[in-house]
């Protein structure tokens, strides 16, 4: 159960940071990447789904970035919007 923590957390401070970056380099727009494999949970499918959305707007699972669940395996990727 420590482990679950532990990464669970780790991939929250890991969004967080990456978010803060994204919108310190003036990027617009993210993504959500899964891992792609059977186990990808249909929250994160969804998620993965929208494709590239404002990094300021949350994605429909209603989370900014991954960890959508506990052991959450997803990450969350600069990308540039369409205009």
């Amino acid at each position: 159960r420590s482990e679950l923590i532990a990464r669970t957390e780790t991939a929250n401070a890991l969004s967080t940071a990456s978010l803060d970056s994204m919108s310190d380099m003036g990027i617009e727009g993210k993504e959500w990447v899964t891992a792609g494999d059977a186990n990808v949970s249909d929250e994160c499918q969804g998620n993965e789904a929208e494709g590239v959305i404002p990094v300021n707007q949350e994605f429909s699972g209603g989370v900014m970035a991954p960890p959508q669940h506990p052991d959450c395996r997803c990450t969350v990727a600069p990308a540039r919007l369409s205009r």
